[in-house]
């Protein structure tokens, strides 16, 4: 349960890292608005916005995946959109899965995130959010971490951690009782950030 905890509390950190607009390099970034949002009357273009994404990214010696991130509501859009569907409308039917999605897009991958959190102040009600947001990233990643590789970001953690302690006090309650620690040492940090872009407001909602 507490490992459940802090990988929940490490996504949120991971999402906050991802889809700030400031941790990218200059022009490496862009809002959609209006017409231009994917789930807009008109559609958008996603296939060009995506395309001009990947054309932004720096590379370098070392090998990467180029994977790209959003939460289920664009990826929901995406899926169903008509100028993706309009691609895959002889081979096959249905909406477009996140794999057929990335091979079409040219990506290894795309990572959808589906998790929300409460953001309401304690006693009053409950309010939920998606903690990726709106917003559509292409990132590039190490397959093998290196000083020669152009990975957008990386989690530095201290060896050997995460580290779990249980003991045993007698002095607790009527009978005594368990307590568990699980600690670790580590930071996401952007250590290049022309190795990535973000597309901001992708949707509307």
């Amino acid at each position: 349960e507490l490992a459940e905890h802090m990988a929940r509390k490490r996504e949120i950190r991971d999402a906050s890292l991802l889809t700030t607009a400031g941790n990218y390099g200059s022009g490496n970034t862009t809002t959609l608005a209006g017409s231009d949002q994917w789930d807009s009357s008109g559609g958008g273009n996603p296939i060009k916005d995506i395309q001009t994404a990947k054309a932004a990214l720096f590379n370098g010696p070392g090998a990467t995946d180029v994977v790209g991130f959003c939460s289920l509501n664009v990826f929901n859009c995406l899926a169903r959109h008509p100028t993706l569907l309009d691609v895959q409308k002889y081979t096959m039917n249905g909406l477009l899965s996140p794999d057929g999605l990335a091979r079409y897009l040219g990506l290894s991958s795309i990572l959808i995130g589906e998790v929300r959190k409460q953001t309401a102040n304690e006693g009053q009600t409950a309010s939920y959010s998606r903690i990726w947001g709106l917003d559509f990233g292409v990132i590039r990643v190490a397959r093998t971490p290196s000083k020669r590789t152009a990975s957008f970001a990386a989690r530095f953690r201290k060896a050997s951690d995460p580290v779990v302690t249980e003991w045993f006090d007698p002095t607790a309650g009527k009978s005594g009782g368990y307590y568990v620690k699980n600690a670790v040492s580590e930071d996401a940090q952007v250590v290049a950030s022309f190795a990535g872009y973000i597309i901001k407001a992708a949707t509307s909602a």
